[in-house]
């Protein structure tokens, strides 16, 4: 519908500004419509301290099951439990 539509729009925009808060919402939204950007949101987010996005990302990469993605799960679950998420610790 027309609300969700620019409700999209502006959680793009505001994620695109670099609003950590606005990239992990932006994120979810992606996940949510199976659009595979929604990584790279998540990881800006992440990467700029949103300990929710850090949690996130880490389960994501966990799901992906190789090395390389382990790697970057056991670094992003010890950012996300440097910040006491309690599900990271």
């Amino acid at each position: 519908n027309l609300l969700s539509g620019v409700s999209s729009l502006i959680s793009r925009w505001k994620a695109e500004q670099g609003d950590p808060q606005a990239q992990y919402n932006y994120a979810t939204i992606l996940r949510c419509q199976r659009n595979p950007e929604y990584y790279r949101f998540y990881k800006l987010s992440a990467d700029q301290g949103n300990v929710q996005a850090q949690y996130r990302l880490a389960t994501l990469y966990v799901s992906k099951d190789d090395s390389e993605s382990m790697n970057e799960a056991i670094r992003y679950f010890q950012m996300a439990a440097q910040q006491n998420h309690p599900q990271a610790l």
